[in-house]
């Protein structure tokens, strides 16, 4: 590997963790908890839980939504929930998008039974 590769290796690294740790924030951020931008974040997963799993294509709606308006750095973005039985989560999203140098990215989160969400594997190629 050249320099010149292993300096775009850690740039695109850098822009990824960047990109992560913005969807992080904006997963866990309960719409209507910042004043001046009451629609940042997703919707009260107390309320989504509630109606497994017909809740879940309306969660990942919101999710896209403000995916798309928040997060400038990627495009198409398409984002798909199951329902999953485990002892502390209770719904896997699947985050896919095209960063703008062309890279694509995948994060798989979890929602977890107290309203968390948490970012647990990805891939940016």
């Amino acid at each position: 590997m050249s320099l010149f590769d292993a300096f775009l290796d850690e740039r695109y690294y850098c822009q990824f963790s960047s990109i992560q740790h913005h969807l992080s924030y904006l997963l866990n951020t309960k719409q209507g908890s910042i004043q001046h931008l009451p629609d940042y974040g997703v919707p009260d997963l107390s309320a989504i839980y509630q109606n497994l799993p017909e809740s879940i294509y309306g969660l990942t709606q919101c999710i896209e939504k403000a995916i798309i308006k928040f997060e400038p750095r990627i495009r198409q973005v398409t984002v798909n929930g199951f329902q999953v039985k485990h002892s502390s989560y209770i719904i896997k999203l699947t985050i896919a998008a095209m960063v703008h140098s062309g890279e694509k990215l995948k994060v798989n989160s979890y929602c977890e039974s107290g309203g968390r969400v948490v970012l647990k594997k990805e891939q940016f190629t």
